[in-house]
């Protein structure tokens, strides 16, 4: 259950990085995707620890 918790918590930071206005968030387009991807491999790799 922890480990669903926290691939949910990083799907939520993903989601804030894509779509945050740019006056909250001050880092450039480049590397808010790449922060999201980041975040969304990290998640993924947690919901496939669960099924496996």
């Amino acid at each position: 259950m922890a480990l669903g918790l926290i691939a949910a918590f990083w799907l939520l930071v993903a989601l804030f990085l894509l779509f945050a206005p740019e006056h909250v968030l001050s880092a450039s387009l480049a590397a808010r995707r790449y922060g999201a991807a980041g975040c969304l491999i990290f998640a993924l790799s947690c919901m496939l620890a669960l099924l496996a």
